[in-house]
């Protein structure tokens, strides 16, 4: 990405201590996903939409106030939604499994039927877990695209009409990429060091506190970047399919 600031992206939740507030705040209502359900998460996603907006306007990141809380929960709330939706091929790619797997628990190891299902699956399975891993794949690269195009339009409808989506992500798939590589990156490296924290007992319990601050964390800088692709792509638009699009 032209002019990517990186240390802005990786580090503006702690700038100062406004920010590092506001991200505590965050980190608490992450920590409340452990008694709560679901709830937390829609506002953290609507808070992390938020920040995207900032970049998708040209502004560098910064951590806002929690005031707007419906904005906050009704933009959550739609992006789970999406990701739903785009997410039901990938659920009916594993329903053979259940199929195959289900009735080898169930049935008799004698039967007949057994004997059936045991042949299947060293077929099955490896065609339909290669299947899944090239759709998650695929859905980790096209879902910034997806989701960068409800929050610039605030039209949930906007999501699912692929043609706009799909000419911002061809004109910057490189950008898209840089997304899902980082976040993997990013996740991985985060996980490493998880990972290490339990190594020790006295660390370990401050688990507690440390998974919210990942997951929180793991929702901001993503979508930053995401942002920032979305935003590279269209203007790489022609001028004439630019209007096109935009004027919907």
């Amino acid at each position: 990405m032209v002019g990517l600031n990186l240390e802005e992206v990786l580090f503006f939740p702690f700038k100062d201590d406004e920010a590092r507030k506001h991200f505590f705040i965050g980190c608490a209502i992450a920590l409340a996903s452990f008694v709560i359900p679901i709830l937390p998460y829609f506002l953290l996603v609507g808070y992390a939409a938020q920040i995207a907006r900032q970049t998708l306007r040209y502004e560098s990141p910064r951590m806002i106030a929690w005031t707007d809380w419906e904005k906050l929960f009704t933009d959550g709330f739609k992006l789970f939604v999406i990701r739903f939706v785009y997410a039901l091929p990938i659920v009916l790619l594993a329903l053979p499994l259940l199929f195959v797997f289900v009735p080898l628990l169930l049935t008799d190891s004698d039967s007949d039927l057994f004997s059936g299902m045991l042949m299947l699956a060293p077929l099955l399975l490896p065609v339909i877990l290669l299947l899944i891993i090239v759709a998650v794949i695929a859905l980790s690269l096209f879902l910034p695209a997806i989701e960068m195009r409800f929050i610039d339009t605030e039209d949930l409808s906007s999501a699912f009409r692929v043609r706009e989506w799909w000419k911002i992500f061809r004109a910057n798939i490189g950008g898209f990429a840089i997304v899902l590589v980082f976040t993997y990156i990013v996740g991985f490296l985060l996980s490493i060091a998880t990972q290490f924290v339990m190594l020790t007992l006295i660390f370990a319990c401050l688990l507690i506190f440390i998974t919210p601050a990942v997951t929180f964390y793991m929702l901001l800088t993503p979508y930053v970047l995401a942002a920032r692709a979305y935003r590279e792509g269209k203007d790489k638009l022609p001028k004439n399919e630019h209007n096109v699009i935009f004027a919907q």
